[in-house]
C-alpha cells in the first residue's frame, strides 16, 4: 500500500504545482491585457453604421473586425442601440469580448428597436437630436462603417461640429472596399472649389481596415494633446492663431494648442502625375485631342507658397497646358504635330516650370503621350490605307 500512497501524494503535488503555474500564467495574461488596454488614448468610441447588413460579406466582416479591434485596444462602444445589421454585429463583437456597450435610442423608437438580441446598456432619450448629442458626449472619437442616410447624417454632423470647434475628437471612415471613395472625392472637390479649407479636410481620417483606422485615430488624438508626427516625404504647415508660423519637417513635434499652435495642413513632396486631354485644331483643319502627361512635385524650400498661394494646383497646371498646346498645334499640319510632339512637350514643360516655380512647384517632366485625330479623319485615313493596300495587292 505504501508505494500507492507515495504515488498518489506525488500526483497531488504535481497537480498543485500545475495549478499554481496556470494561475501565474493567468495573472500574467491579465497583466498583459491591462497593459494592452493602457496603450489606447480612447475610453469609448462611437460607431455610426447601418441597420442593414449590406450586400457584401466584407461589410459584415469589417463590423466584426472593428468590434474585435476595440476589444483588443481596451475601448468601449457607443452606438445607436439597434440589434440588427452592422449595428448588431459590432455591438455583439464588443460585448462578447468583455467590453462595455452603450446603446442610445429615443423613447419613440424604443419599442421597435429593443429586442432580446440587444446587449449591454441601453439609454433612452427624448428625441433624435438628444440622441446624437448623447452619443457624441459619451465618445472620445467617431468611426463610420458603411451605412445609409442616417449614418451619413450623423457622420457629417460630427465633422461639422469639429470644423466649428465644438469638439476636438477624431473622426474616421472605415472605407471597406472603397465604400466611401465617392464621399472622399466630393470632399476633395469641395476643397479644390474653395468650400472646404485645407485644415478642415484633415478632420476626416480614412483607412481600409479597422486596425489601421484605430491607429490613425490614436495618432490624431496625440496631435490634440500637442504631439504631431510628420511622415516621411511630407511637410506640415504650422500656424499660430491662424497665421503662418513655420514649416515642420518629418519627425515628431510638440504644438500646444492652448497657445494657438495648430497644423493648418500637410503637403506631400512626392512626385505626382497629371494627365491632361486638350482638344484643338491643326493648320489643315483637323480636330485632334492631344494628351499631355505632367510630372511635378512641391518644393520643400517653398512649401509656404505651395500650400497657400494655390487652391487648386491641378487646375492651374491644366490651364497652362491648354494655353501652350492651343498656341502651338494650330500652327502645324497634322503630320507635323506627330513629328514635333517632343518639341510641343518641351514648350509645355518650359512654360509650366517658369509659371509654377513662383507657386512653389517644380515640373519634373512633360510628355505628349497621345495624339488622337477626329473620328472622321481616322476613318478617312483608314479608308486611304485600305485603298493603298488593295492597289498594291492588285499590282502584285
Amino acid at each position: 500500500m505504501l508505494p500507492v500512497v507515495v504515488g498518489a501524494r506525488r500526483l497531488i503535488a504535481g497537480l498543485k504545482r500545475r495549478m499554481v503555474m496556470e494561475e501565474e500564467k493567468g495573472k500574467e495574461a491579465m497583466a498583459a491585457n491591462v497593459e494592452e488596454e493602457k496603450k489606447s488614448r480612447f475610453r469609448r468610441i462611437c460607431v455610426f453604421c447601418g441597420t442593414q447588413p449590406g450586400k457584401k460579406i466584407s461589410y459584415q466582416e469589417a463590423a466584426v473586425e472593428l468590434g474585435k479591434e476595440l476589444v483588443k485596444s481596451g475601448i468601449d462602444l457607443v452606438y445607436g442601440g439597434r440589434s440588427i445589421g452592422l449595428m448588431g454585429l459590432v455591438s455583439h463583437a464588443v460585448h462578447d469580448g468583455g467590453r462595455h456597450v452603450l446603446g442610445v435610442t429615443t423613447r419613440s423608437l424604443m419599442p421597435s428597436e429593443f429586442t432580446d438580441q440587444n446587449v449591454g446598456e441601453v439609454r433612452t432619450v427624448s428625441d433624435m437630436h438628444e440622441r446624437k448629442a448623447a452619443m457624441a458626449r459619451e465618445a472620445d472619437a467617431f468611426i463610420a462603417l458603411p451605412g445609409g442616410y442616417g449614418t451619413l447624417e450623423e457622420l457629417l454632423e460630427v465633422i461639422t461640429w469639429a470644423q466649428l470647434g465644438i469638439h476636438k475628437k477624431p473622426v474616421g471612415l472605415l472605407n471597406v472596399d472603397g465604400f466611401y471613395d465617392s464621399l472622399l472625392l466630393f470632399i476633395d472637390m469641395a476643397v479644390d472649389e474653395g468650400f472646404i479649407s485645407q485644415a478642415a479636410r484633415h478632420i476626416v481620417i480614412s483607412a481600409p481596415s479597422a486596425k489601421e483606422l484605430v491607429k490613425k485615430l490614436e495618432k490624431e488624438m496625440g496631435q490634440i494633446f500637442g504631439c504631431v508626427q510628420v511622415d516621411q516625404s511630407k511637410v506640415a504647415i504650422k500656424e499660430t492663431f491662424g497665421k503662418f508660423d513655420e514649416v515642420l519637417n518629418p519627425g515628431c513635434h510638440y504644438l500646444p494648442w492652448c497657445l494657438g499652435k495648430q497644423i493648418a495642413g500637410y503637403l506631400s513632396l512626392r512626385v505626382q502625375q497629371l494627365d491632361v486631354c486638350c482638344e484643338t485644331k491643326t493648320m489643315d483643319n483637323v480636330f485632334v485631342t492631344v494628351v499631355a502627361s505632367v510630372q511635378y512635385h512641391a518644393i520643400a524650400d517653398k512649401a509656404e507658397d505651395a500650400f497657400y498661394r494655390l487652391s487648386n494646383t491641378r487646375s492651374q497646371i491644366q490651364s497652362y497646358v491648354f494655353d501652350v498646346i492651343r498656341a502651338s498645334v494650330p500652327k502645324l499640319d497634322l503630320d507635323d504635330v506627330f513629328d514635333q510632339k517632343n518639341g510641343i512637350a518641351k514648350a509645355v514643360e518650359d512654360e509650366l516650370d517658369k509659371a509654377m516655380s513662383m507657386y512653389g512647384y517644380k515640373i519634373v517632366q512633360t510628355l505628349i503621350v497621345d495624339i488622337v485625330p477626329d473620328d472622321h479623319v481616322k476613318k478617312a485615313m483608314n479608308e486611304i490605307n485600305a485603298g493603298k493596300c488593295s492597289l498594291l495587292s492588285k499590282l502584285n
